[in-house]
């Protein structure tokens, strides 16, 4: 996550470590972590931990996912987590 130019970035991390090379492998795989939770544990439960909240909430500095560090504004989630 972190903006369209950390992308890049990011994934030339993730794609040694954890096989991830783009946005829609790293949706495949939270998908198929939260499908892999014991449906015997009641209540079910999974906590998805992430750096950013999904993209799509806000664009200001104040915004729930907002950048508000220089130069201020734009929304700063991750397009995965929506």
């Amino acid at each position: 996550g972190g903006g369209k130019n950390k992308r890049s970035s990011t994934y030339r991390l993730l794609s040694p470590l954890y096989g991830i090379k783009n946005h829609a492998e790293s949706v495949d795989r939270i998908v198929a972590n939260i499908k892999n939770v014991d449906e015997a544990s009641q209540p079910l439960s999974c906590i998805c931990l992430a750096h950013n909240g999904p993209t799509g909430l806000g664009e200001k500095p104040y915004s729930i996912c907002g950048k508000d560090f220089p130069p201020a504004g734009g929304g700063w989630g991750d397009p995965d987590l929506e």
